[in-house]
């Protein structure tokens, strides 16, 4: 994909009941987990991780809380991220930017899947 620098995603990792504070540790899908939040490039290689954000935590909170989602939205750009550019072959100019799922805020930085709504 043209002018895509990875993609984020989260995981739920399926842990036993802490023994204090349990029910911040029940996810949605009714099991205890913490959530795992991982950016990785097109070679596979992991660029950066988070675990242990508590299982009822969604994805867009622990990306938001993440010190790589602080970066990604800091204006003096300190991860170094090239301005926008043409795709190529067009002059249709685009930034840079990872590609996340549903869960994650849709900005200049973070493409998502568009979603149809039927009327």
């Amino acid at each position: 994909m043209p002018n895509c620098l990875g993609v984020i995603g989260g995981k739920l990792i399926h842990a036993q009941r802490p023994v204090r504070y349990g029910g911040q540790y029940f996810n949605y899908k009714q099991s205890f987990s913490v959530n795992m939040m991982a950016a990785v490039d097109a070679h596979y290689r992991f660029m950066y991780v988070a675990v242990g954000a508590q299982g009822s935590t969604s994805d867009a909170a622990v990306f938001a809380e993440s010190n790589f989602g602080k970066v990604l939205a800091s204006r003096s750009n300190p991860l170094s991220i090239p301005p926008a550019r043409n795709i190529t072959g067009t002059n249709i100019e685009t930034p840079l930017f990872f590609f996340g799922d549903e869960a994650y805020p849709l900005k200049p930085y973070i493409m998502k899947p568009f979603i149809a709504i039927e009327v």
